[in-house]
């Protein structure tokens, strides 16, 4: 089993202001919402090990 010296957690949050009309590669949900300003948060984790 390897040891925790191999092993590396990474957390990451970003935080996003999307203008109106700006978010096409967003995908925002329906036509009606492209002309109002939108803000997306994203959280990820991710763990690397080397063996």
């Amino acid at each position: 089993m390897a040891g925790v010296n191999n092993l590396i957690v990474k957390a990451q949050i970003d935080h996003f202001d999307i203008q109106p009309f700006g978010g096409g590669l967003w995908g925002i949900s329906g036509p009606e919402n492209v002309e109002k300003e939108h803000r997306i948060n994203v959280f990820t984790v991710s763990a690397n090990m080397v063996f």
